[in-house]
């Protein structure tokens, strides 16, 4: 169970970061598997020892955020032509929705995706052009971090992801699957936040 030092102390807290067309629909297993690990969800980063951000969302973790460890998924990293990296993950995502046969799973992300994108148009936007400029991740002073990228992700897959590796000091894991596997494979995430959680006490 993911908790601190003593048994006596509070359960860590964790929050999420969600990106482009995210929100609290698409991480529900991903929240019970943790849940299950004595993880406790909090709305405000601002209070959580725990930040799972996802895709765009490394950009938007607030400033006066202080968790003790950032999980950084799927990170989108600077692009010339971002568009172009878009077009080239759905299209990952769409393929290994058709190879994996989770069809109830995928049609329920990607309606929730829809939904998000309806509900959020200002955020949506502003994400877009975040994308344009060449944005960076919200770092946390004292902060450990974990950065996560899929095999066919092409998002962290720029050549400046050797420049985040060779200058920070952040574990570095690769699994496979695409931009959204965070929430088609939830267990495997789930996993890994839960060790570095216990390593937190």
């Amino acid at each position: 169970m993911a908790r601190t030092a003593s048994t006596t102390t509070r359960p860590l807290t964790y929050a999420f970061s969600y990106g482009f067309l995210g929100g609290p629909g698409l991480s529900r297993r991903l929240r019970k598997r943790l849940e299950g690990e004595g993880l406790v969800k909090t709305a405000d980063a601002n209070q959580a020892d725990i930040i799972i951000a996802h895709s765009a969302g490394c950009w938007l973790i607030p400033p006066t955020a202080r968790p003790k460890l950032v999980i950084y998924v799927g990170m989108c990293l600077a692009e010339a032509y971002p568009h172009e990296t878009f077009i080239t993950a759905q299209r990952e995502n769409i393929r290994a929705f058709f190879k994996n046969l989770h069809v109830l799973r995928g049609v329920s992300i990607a309606l929730l995706c829809l939904y998000y994108g309806l509900m959020q148009p200002v955020r949506n936007r502003d994400i877009i052009r975040g994308a344009k400029q060449a944005r960076a991740a919200t770092e946390v002073p004292g902060a450990r971090a974990v950065f996560i990228a899929n095999r066919n992700d092409p998002w962290p897959r720029p050549k400046n992801l050797q420049t985040y590796m060779d200058s920070r000091d952040w574990a570095f894991i690769s699994l496979p699957g695409t931009h959204d596997d965070i929430w088609e494979h939830s267990d495997d995430y789930a996993a890994i936040i839960d060790h570095y959680a216990r390593l937190l006490a």
